[in-house]
């Protein structure tokens, strides 16, 4: 092999040990035992569950029915539903709104009489999922304590009481942030074979990239010296975020920005005050998109929080670095593909046979470590997935990859386009 080639396989060979050993990590986490939290003896502290609906007719009484249990369960929380006019703008003809589906229903009202449940309105066309959100969180802040918290969540989250326990205790224990990722395979039993290798694919990266950045952001992993763990990159997420009412005071609100997403904004203003997200370790089972068009959709948009980072600002060495490592990783996410291709080039015959190999060992034994640190999906009370679908989804595995690539390209020449005709996008929904 040519120089080039040798370079190109040793970045490659070392990057496959790095995410497997990440993803090792992370199972550890997963793996051990939850401590129990220590008797919360502060006073009452009230942790707001703010839920974004946009299009969610069809899901309001799933939403109440599992909430209705919550709820009840748990004192300390209080459910609020943020509902939006762009729904009244660009509703599907024939469809009934949220809204109406909330008052039908009945429940929201007789919890808000109870002073359980809270419901709010955007009064105006939101752009970004990022600007309801922001607004709902200002509402919430106006009438509450500053020792109080907010749980972001959305319409088909499946936040189970193990996972409300989990994250009460983390308020018990005085945590500023805690972060429960999603694992998306709640349909999984459903779905064609692409979207199901997607599902895993992505489930994987929760298990070897984001769960890792808590846990070495937060300074659970030992073996990062103190020094790299204070500098760690860190993003957040819009569903299954728990951070309190002080450290929103701090960073100045919930974050909204025009070409970025408040996910990765969120987390860059949490790290650039010295603060950090911390993981739980009940994660959330969600669904996955169930075509390949609404994936590559969901990729495009996704893509958009770490490249967003250009946007930043950063004023000190600590935000310069952070800022970096979020542009590394939107830049390889978005150039996936162009530079797989470039690869193939230099490589040559005997280079693509060995690149091939640490493709396949580095994608399957992360996916095997991220299976392996989940409990039974039965736990979550979802159908267990046949044999002969799993299978087919693992054939296709390396197809799921590409698709993923796909996604960030796209993302990353939308913005382009965005830069140059100075027209923003409307954000849309990603879910399935």
């Amino acid at each position: 092999m040519s120089r080039v080639a040798k370079l190109i396989m040793a970045a490659r060979v070392a990057q496959a040990l790095l995410a497997i050993a990440k993803a090792s990590a992370s199972r550890r986490f997963l793996r051990s035992p939850t401590a129990s939290a220590p008797p919360y003896d502060g006073g009452r502290v009230a942790v707001h569950v703010l839920i974004p609906l946009l299009h969610e007719a069809p899901r309001v009484q799933r939403l109440l029915d599992g909430w209705e249990q919550l709820l009840a369960a748990h004192d300390e929380l209080v459910l609020v539903v943020l509902t939006t006019a762009r729904e009244e703008v660009d509703r599907v003809a024939g469809t009934s709104g949220t809204r109406g589906a909330l008052v039908a229903d009945g429940r929201l009202a007789a919890w808000t009489e109870a002073g359980r449940a809270r419901q709010l309105h955007y009064p105006r066309f939101n752009r970004t999922y990022g600007e309801q959100v922001r607004w709902g969180v200002e509402q919430v802040r106006q009438t509450c304590a500053s020792a109080d918290y907010v749980l972001l969540v959305n319409a088909d989250s499946r936040i189970d009481d193990e996972g409300i326990r989990q994250l009460l205790g983390a308020v018990h224990q005085g945590y500023a942030c805690v972060q429960q990722s999603a694992v998306f395979l709640a349909n999984f039993a459903h779905l064609n074979p692409v979207p199901a290798a997607e599902a895993l694919l992505q489930s994987t990266w929760t298990v070897e990239t984001e769960l890792f950045r808590y846990l070495a952001g937060s300074g659970t992993i030992r073996w990062l010296p103190q020094r790299v763990q204070s500098i760690w990159y860190q993003h957040s997420v819009g569903h299954g975020l728990l951070i309190s009412m002080d450290l929103l005071d701090l960073i100045g609100g919930l974050p909204n920005p025009d070409i970025g997403l408040e996910d990765s904004a969120l987390g860059y203003l949490i790290r650039s005050h010295g603060e950090r997200v911390r993981p739980l370790r009940r994660l959330e089972l969600a669904d996955a998109p169930s075509s390949v068009r609404a994936l590559l959709r969901q990729r495009a948009t996704w893509v958009r929080g770490p490249i967003g980072a250009l946007w930043y600002g950063p004023t000190s060495r600590r935000e310069r670095l952070l800022v970096a490592q979020a542009l590394y990783d939107g830049a390889r996410w978005a150039f996936m593909l162009p530079a797989i291709c470039v690869e193939m080039i230099l490589l040559g015959p005997r280079g693509r046979r060995l690149r091939a190999l640490v493709f396949v060992l580095r994608r399957y034994t992360t996916l095997a470590l991220m299976l392996g640190s989940l409990p039974e999906l039965t736990d979550y009370g979802v159908e267990k997935p046949p044999v002969r679908k799993l299978a087919v989804a693992l054939l296709v595995y390396p197809v799921a990859v590409l698709s993923y690539g796909a996604g960030g390209l796209r993302g990353a020449i939308e913005i382009v386009r965005e830069w140059k005709t100075g027209r923003l996008r409307i954000q849309p929904k990603t879910d399935a």
